[in-house]
């Protein structure tokens, strides 16, 4: 069960946080806010890798690099977009 906090409901808050704090309007500050966005939750990711290595957390699939599976490919489509926004411009 907190395997689904760590990797969904704590990422999903951050999320939510960073959205209220820059409020991003334009299709350039959606890709800003995502390549930010994408680097917190690398910083959490390791946190949540230092946490495991220590044992205070024990779920049975590393929830990092559960993260780290999902922010690598967002992180590839989102400079792809933000390499072509900026030949566009």
């Amino acid at each position: 069960m907190m395997f689904y906090v760590y990797t969904e409901l704590i990422p999903l808050v951050i999320a939510i946080i960073l959205w209220f704090l820059i409020k991003p309007k334009g299709a350039r500050k959606y890709v800003n806010y995502t390549l930010l966005l994408i680097a917190i939750l690398f910083f959490y990711a390791l946190i949540l890798y230092v946490l495991e290595t220590n044992s205070y957390i024990s779920e049975g699939w590393m929830t990092s690099a559960t993260l780290v599976f999902f922010l690598v490919p967002s992180l590839i489509i989102v400079l792809l977009i933000k390499t072509v926004m900026f030949f566009k411009k």
